[in-house]
């Protein structure tokens, strides 16, 4: 390995796959064209339809940034936006 243990710092998606966390930070901030913060932000403090706009936006941007299916109602399979939402706030909580 190129790096030791501490250096090769991989974030484990939670259904155990490896991903790069420089390379979700920057999905996250290309999907929301820079405005991660803004939208984070806006998700936990503005009225109902914005919040919702906030949230909406934000599942879509981690959907990309992890690489899950999107959900189809016909089956039931891929992600949800609860899903998606839930393994943002627990990424960002790990690269804190």
């Amino acid at each position: 390995m190129l790096f030791s243990a501490p250096a090769h710092r991989v974030y484990q998606v939670a259904d155990g796959r490896y991903c790069d966390p420089l390379a979700v930070r920057t999905k996250l901030l290309s999907q929301t064209r820079g405005d991660l913060n803004a939208l984070l932000s806006a998700a936990q403090t503005a009225d109902d339809a914005e919040a919702a706009a906030a949230m909406g936006t934000l599942a879509e941007a981690a959907r990309e940034a992890f690489g899950f299916a999107a959900f189809d109602p016909s089956t039931g399979a891929g992600a949800t936006e609860t899903e998606c939402l839930a393994e943002l706030y627990r990424y960002l909580e790990w690269a804190a």
